[in-house]
């Protein structure tokens, strides 16, 4: 029990039980700046929980349309459709948050209106040039790519500008505050498409294929942007109305987002690594179990995304007023409500977990073992907090990017060196092991170089100011 204790002297049960109490009882509280970032957090967490769960059955539900193979093929080449339109935002999505609440503390608005609409057509120019570029080295190189994902990457490539801007306008509402506007479209809008329009498209007479459901995904995705770029404009338009007039600073901002463009690169690459390197050496079948097993215990990691999405415009606004007690005491904060309710979700999803899986259809249960190990991996990870966005926000990026770096290579060797002997088992492995390791580097370069104490066994007690 000597190793569950924290430093205010309660044991991790105990510690549970009362952060929660502390949280509900701020949250009825005076609405001061952090009890409102909670109730944002709990926002985000209630839509995100929502948005999972529509998303996890739209996989439940293309798993028992599709089959086993063809559902292990649509998986993977939406990996691809994530990683490619997130990257071809070119950083946008993410330095949005970081120039939104520094103009509009300011009061530069114009600065704020031209940053706007730079970010949104880099972004838009950039995924249509690289989606041009993907479908013709398909054409190229169609002899060298296994027959069955042909085409459907190259729908995927159709979805990439799609996807992006979408991304693109989620930076946007975020980096005003706007949990709701940048969460709702994206996270449970478009899942709930997609469920609607496989199902209308297989009731009319297409095959169950994963061409037919990335036909779809180009659809929903396309609805969801219209969606969510008409609700940023018009809270725009609403609450912090823009001049007409803009001012350009071109040379700041690709600064500012290119270096993002490797830190989500690699985030992204180490973060799917292990369904590469399984591809490489396992049939679809096989990868559709571990892709459901992996999305399964990732439920966990939208409680780090819920309490992100408000941390992150709090954490740049923080720094740009040189609220310097107020960053830290948000910081230690955020790490709490990052790390005890991803340690409730996690024995949860353990204790659901065979049943889960076996909604994807029978043969998916063999994954149940599997989810062990990357639940511990995932549990440990959270007791860093926020680190990595943290050092993001306050303009570390270049140390982010060297440490994801670092980790991805680390994660492809582990892959490598497991996968071939232990497969499934082997690339689980890999990543708890990868997840422990990148969250111990975050937390400890957020202390030496902001002097932000992230990690939680080392945070000073909750009610220390």
């Amino acid at each position: 029990m000597r190793s569950l204790k924290l430093q205010d002297g309660t044991f991790a049960p105990q510690a549970l039980i009362v952060t929660i109490y502390m949280m509900i009882k701020d949250l009825l509280a005076r609405p001061d700046e952090q009890t409102r970032a909670k109730r944002q957090a709990l926002s985000a967490f209630v839509i995100r929980v929502l948005s999972a769960g529509f998303a996890y059955l739209s996989q439940i539900f293309l798993a028992r349309l599709l089959g086993q193979f063809e559902y292990g093929i649509f998986a993977y080449v939406w990996i691809w459709v994530i990683i490619v339109g997130h990257i071809t935002c070119f950083g946008f999505n993410e330095s949005v948050i970081r120039f939104v609440p520094r103009y509009l503390q300011r009061g530069q608005l114009e600065r704020l209106a031209g940053y706007l609409h730079f970010s949104q057509l880099a972004t838009f120019f950039a995924s249509l040039m690289i989606a041009i570029a993907g479908m013709a080295l398909l054409y190229l190189f169609e002899d060298v790519v296994t027959d069955h994902y042909v085409l459907p990457l190259f729908l995927a490539a159709i979805c990439v500008p799609l996807f992006a801007l979408t991304d693109m306008q989620e930076g946007v509402a975020r980096g005003f505050d706007w949990v709701g506007t940048a969460l709702i479209p994206p996270y449970l809008l478009r899942p709930v498409l997609l469920i609607l329009g496989v199902a209308a498209a297989l009731w009319w007479g297409a095959p169950a294929t994963a061409t037919t459901a990335l036909a779809v995904a180009i659809v929903t995705t396309f609805l969801t942007l219209l969606v969510q770029m008409a609700m940023v404009r018009r809270q725009i338009a609403d609450e912090t109305p823009l001049p007409s007039q803009r001012r350009y600073s071109p040379a700041l901002w690709l600064r500012a987002a290119l270096p993002l463009i490797l830190v989500d690169s690699f985030d992204l690459l180490q973060t799917y690594a292990d369904l590469f390197v399984l591809n490489l050496y396992v049939p679809p079948d096989q990868l559709a179990i571990y892709f459901a097993t992996a999305r399964t215990v990732a439920l966990v990691s939208f409680i780090h995304f819920a309490v992100s999405a408000t941390a992150l415009q709090k954490f740049s606004a923080y720094q740009a007023s040189g609220a310097k007690d107020k960053l830290h005491s948000f910081a230690h904060a955020t790490t709490r409500w990052t790390f005890w309710p991803a340690l409730a979700a996690t024995a949860l999803i353990l204790v659901l977990g065979y049943p889960l899986l076996w909604m994807f259809g029978g043969n998916f249960t063999a994954g149940y073992p599997l989810m062990f190990i990357l639940a511990l991996g995932f549990v440990l990870h959270a007791t860093s907090g926020q680190a990595e966005f943290l050092l993001t926000m306050l303009g570390h990026q270049d140390k982010v990017m060297v440490v994801l770096l670092a980790t991805l290579f680390a994660n492809l060797v582990l892959n490598f060196a497991l996968v071939p002997a232990f497969g499934l088992y082997g690339a689980a492995a890999a990543t708890a092991a990868t997840l422990t390791l990148k969250g111990l580097i975050f937390s400890r370069l957020a202390r030496r170089v902001t002097g932000i104490e992230t990690l939680l066994f080392r945070l000073p007690p909750s009610n220390a100011r």
